[in-house]
């Protein structure tokens, strides 16, 4: 590959597949971070040029819709315009539309969703026809500022405020009349949807309600749809949060009341929601009735059974209050890539989840590889899959092929504390596609703080693979 930056680091980030080529940021020096693409190679990894690409103006946000990357880009100075949405259009190069600072684009069949300005103030818009424009005011009397866009087989979902309901859920189709506000789970407060995340068909979130407190709430786009899952905490909120979907399977932590917050999965099947009577969303009021795979699971992170082999692994290092950096090497015979559909030439990596976990305090750390970022690789008569995260996302890169796993991340550990000066164990749990499973203990001593150096754990080689057992 390409060196960009020979005297320095370029950074590559906001990493896009189109087609054979891939699309990112990327900082050379004196022209500052621009838009690249690449094939892989060092003489096709090249500086997309046309309209965009003189000065620095700070492109992010990448998004691919049809053959086209979209990015938001502009100089962010005070005097300057401000950014606007971009598209690259490979060999013919780049085309600007005039939008005001877009935000949260997302594709969704062939259309863009993005938010904008205008006099109107932050609302929902859609690029259609290589045309911008507002599908609603949300708050004609301020702003909507809808956040969030997920879109769930063309339709798109978004937390918003229409100056009355406070922050609810809201579904678009990209018409006025089709975007609406979906539930209330709060009328008496807000509800603040979070965490918004799509398995299958549908849309589970972490919302408040009064009767239930914050709990894991789902929908498919309409009041009747739309609904509890499951009250996990019976006396409080039960605070789902970081939601994560691994081949069909929601992962995600919560605090039941008697356990501590721990790592929950949920197979979703029957109507997605809990009806009264019915302990397991099998669709009807009668429990445990043949929708064996219908449950909400609290998950023991670093337990692993006959079928959940136990492999070494590499290096960890917990900064306290800092970072976390996790290298893990797993050789095992076990390990294939697991398949999805019908074409076994070409076996899709159905997502990836690392929990790195404090037995002793239960604190833990979600580390989500999404199936998206997979791609797969055919060199030299073998096959690998290599993943390569999105900017901002926690684990960078990937690889993995039959007895090897390799993996890297980098993230924030305030949600881990060390005992500066004990002894620390953690726990690596790795779930791959929505079968395999592998654990693996580090153990080391925490070194104590000195000056402005933090405390921090850092071990070379976590212990035998029968460790997490």
């Amino acid at each position: 590959m390409l060196d960009i930056h020979p005297t320095g680091s370029s950074e590559p980030s906001d990493l896009t597949a189109l087609g054979a080529m891939i699309y990112f940021t990327a900082d050379d020096g004196p022209q500052g971070r621009q838009v690249w693409r690449s094939d892989g190679t060092s003489a096709g990894t090249t500086l997309v040029r046309g309209g965009f690409g003189t000065g620095k103006q700070t492109p992010s946000l990448l998004t691919r819709v049809g053959d086209r990357v979209f990015f938001r880009a502009g100089f962010g100075g005070h005097d300057d315009p401000p950014p606007s949405l971009w598209a690259s259009e490979g060999d013919a190069g780049t085309r600007q539309f005039v939008v005001n600072s877009p935000e949260d684009l997302v594709a969704s069949g062939d259309r863009l969703f993005f938010t904008a300005r205008d006099r109107s103030g932050r609302e929902l818009w859609a690029l259609e026809a290589d045309t911008p424009r507002r599908v609603h005011d949300i708050a004609p009397h301020g702003d909507g500022s809808p956040r969030r866009l997920t879109d769930v087989n063309g339709t798109v979902f978004f937390y918003a405020t229409d100056g009355t309901s406070g922050w609810e859920l809201w579904t678009s189709d990209g018409t006025a009349e089709g975007t609406r506000l979906v539930v209330d789970a709060d009328p008496t407060d807000v509800t603040q949807p979070s965490f918004l995340t799509k398995v299958g068909d549908r849309l589970y979130f972490s919302a408040h309600n009064p009767s239930f407190g914050r709990e894991l709430w789902v929908s498919d786009g309409t009041p009747d749809g739309s609904g509890l899952v499951a009250n996990i905490n019976p006396v409080r909120s039960g605070y789902p949060e970081s939601l994560v979907d691994v081949g069909g399977t929601l992962f995600f932590y919560a605090d039941d009341g008697a356990s501590g917050e721990e790592l929950w999965a949920l197979t979703p099947c029957g109507d997605g929601r809990l009806n009264p009577g019915e302990t397991c969303d099998d669709g009807n009021r009668v429990d445990g009735d043949g929708c064996s795979r219908c449950r909400l699971d609290g998950l023991e992170a670093g337990r692993c059974s006959e079928q959940r082999r136990c492999v070494a692994g590499r290096r960890l290092e917990v900064v306290a209050g800092s970072r976390l950096d996790l290298s893990l090497v797993a050789r095992d015979a076990a390990i294939v890539p697991p398949a999805a559909g019908d074409d076994a030439e070409d076996p899709r990596v159905q997502g990836m989840l690392t929990v790195v976990r404090s037995p002793t305090t239960g604190e833990l750390v979600l580390l989500s590889l999404p199936a998206d970022g997979w791609r797969l690789v055919r060199r030299g008569g073998r096959t690998s899959y290599r993943y390569r995260g999105r900017q901002g996302a926690p684990c960078r890169e990937a690889a993995l092929r039959r007895g090897v796993l390799r993996l890297r991340c980098r993230t924030d550990a305030g949600a881990l504390h060390l005992a500066p000066g004990a002894e620390q164990r953690l726990e690596v749990r790795t779930v791959l596609g929505d079968a395999r499973a592998y654990c693996l203990a580090f153990e080391g001593r925490v070194s104590r703080a000195r000056g402005k150096r933090p405390a921090r754990l850092r071990v070379r080689a976590a212990a035998a693979p029968d460790a997490c057992r």
